[in-house]
């Protein structure tokens, strides 16, 4: 009952955005929010089956004795004296029987596609089994509304966090339902769509944070969140959606039709913004940004707020941003070429450093791609610029060496006391970040700066 209550808390997602603001960010770890969750749902699947099997030896002890014992121990039922009540009369012919039969499949159910196996297969039935959430709470409040056993109790663990929930479900709805006209929308290279709408009134929001959206003409029910890439001083808000499941994939086709015959583009609805561990990237001198993939699109944000903000805020307390971004092929990072140019652009005293790894071709000084690399450093060292992506930032090829990069980072700014490091990737690439840092933190130096490590994985 009690970790069926605090499941709620974690996705309370207002209400965890207004808390980031405050000194309680310093006590509970917000980040581990979805992980808590996580935790909670294991803990209660493991309590229902245990709770199940409790009743199991409790029906067996009910069903061998005599009727009239059976009667005194259950004040509130009554049946004929010669009755013998069986285990499919427990369990289907009472309401707390049938309400906790029900809900018992609710959660095996919610559980098994919630799987990250299952979630990848299919991800509509991962979001319709988990949106079963109100029915399984009215069967746990129904459960023990009989009084078969005992007084029903599940009320008081559920008030605190359900009502809390319900506000802030609320607070979200009242703002999902406006529609919100879309400016623009580009089709990318890579399969990947750029919208850009209209920014809701009284929209206020941080770089680094994200929001739900959802498109009527594509389904009425489903939201799906996104970085927004967008820097709090623009006017209009910005989104980079991958294709990469059904939902994606017709939202991409939908717009793609639209541009290509001239039709009116249709709108979406907005809700949000959500706070992310991003959104703290303001609070340290030295900041790395580790992003693979799709996984730019929160750094883009926040490098175009840190950019306008050295123009605009002499007392901003960062002085350099390292980014560091991932890609498998050269036909990923084509999409937002133009956003890293305009970015280097907006960068004339050197706070920002770019670096591009292209991790589909071998290392740097493997004979296969000795060629490439000496032509890539040659053409830079000419040009000023990559040859294979024209931004004064460098082209690396391989996987990374994030313990390398870091330490020579380190080595730079040995006078700070703290270097925040933020990921967003795949588990493969924020755990690679992840082993990095271990390796660092176990093998320190008296003047290495403390390591502060931020991911999120897709």
């Amino acid at each position: 009952m009690f970790r069926s209550s605090v499941l709620l808390l974690p996705v309370c997602r207002n209400t965890i955005t207004w808390l980031r603001g405050t000194v309680v960010n310093r006590i509970i770890p917000f980040d581990g929010m979805i992980g808590f969750h996580k935790v909670n749902a294991l803990g209660a699947l493991l309590f229902v089956f245990m709770h199940i099997v409790g009743h199991m030896f409790n029906f067996y002890c009910i069903t061998t004795q005599p009727p009239a014992d059976s009667g005194c121990l259950f004040r509130e039922v009554s049946w004929e004296s010669d009755f013998l009540p069986s285990f499919h009369w427990w369990v289907f012919k009472t309401v707390t029987g049938v309400s906790g039969f029900m809900a018992t499949l609710i959660t095996v159910a919610i559980f098994l596609f919630a799987l990250p196996f299952a979630r990848r297969l299919n991800f509509n039935l991962f979001w319709y089994t988990h949106n079963l959430y109100p029915l399984y709470y009215f069967l746990m409040l129904l459960h023990g509304a009989a009084q078969l056993v005992q007084q029903p109790i599940f009320w008081l663990y559920f008030l605190g966090p359900g009502c809390l929930f319900v506000v802030d479900k609320l607070a979200s709805y009242s703002v999902l339902s406006r529609d919100i006209q879309v400016v623009e929308a580009q089709i990318l290279p890579a399969g990947v769509l750029k919208l850009e709408f209209h920014r809701p009134k009284d929209f206020k929001f941080i770089s680094g944070q994200w929001v739900r959206i959802r498109c009527n003409a594509v389904s009425k029910y489903e939201t799906h969140p996104f970085t927004i890439t967008s820097a709090p001083h623009e006017k209009y808000l910005q989104l980079y959606i991958r294709v990469c499941g059904p939902w994606t994939s017709k939202i991409y086709d939908m717009y793609k039709a639209a541009v290509d015959n001239g039709d009116d583009l249709p709108t979406i609805n907005v809700e949000g913004p959500y706070g992310e561990a991003y959104q703290q990237w303001s609070n340290f001198h030295i900041s790395i940004l580790i992003g693979g993939g799709i996984g730019v699109t929160p750094f883009v944000s926040i490098i175009k707020d840190y950019l306008h903000q050295c123009k605009v805020n002499e007392s901003l307390i960062v002085r350099k941003l390292y980014f560091l971004w991932i890609c498998r092929t050269q036909k990923q990072f084509e999409w937002v070429i133009d956003v890293l140019r305009e970015l280097e652009e907006a960068d004339q005293e050197g706070h920002l450093e770019i670096h591009v790894f292209i991790t589909e071709l071998n290392e740097n000084f493997d004979l296969r791609t000795s060629l490439l690399y000496i032509c890539e450093r040659q053409f830079h060292k000419i040009n000023g610029c990559s040859l294979f992506t024209g931004l004064q930032a460098p082209t690396h090829f391989g996987r990374p060496k994030f313990e390398t990069i870091i330490r020579q980072i380190m080595y730079r700014h040995t006078e700070e006391k703290i270097i925040a490091i933020f990921s967003c990737g795949s588990h493969v690439m924020t755990g690679g970040v992840f082993e990095a840092i271990e390796a660092i933190r176990a093998a320190p130096r008296p003047e290495d700066p403390v390591l502060n490590h931020k991911s999120l994985n897709f």
